[in-house]
């Protein structure tokens, strides 16, 4: 994915490194006030939202399972 790119195109914050999105929703690791684990972060350009769904890659993996 071209994070610089559809950061530019999206005008989602400097400072994201995006996993996934459909242009209108995007998860990323937020990279805006830490160099080092990142928190995981969900945007939805068309209500504004950002939230942190995580606090690092390894928590949100971490948050996964898979029910028997």
């Amino acid at each position: 994915m071209d994070s610089d790119y559809l950061i530019e195109e999206w005008e989602l914050p400097e400072g994201l490194v995006l996993i996934c999105g459909d242009g209108h929703t995007w998860i990323a690791l937020d990279y805006r006030e830490t160099k080092e684990h990142p928190p995981i972060h969900y945007f939805d350009l068309e209500d504004e939202t950002d939230f942190k769904l995580a606090d690092s890659f390894d928590e949100l993996i971490a948050g996964h399972y898979t029910a028997e």
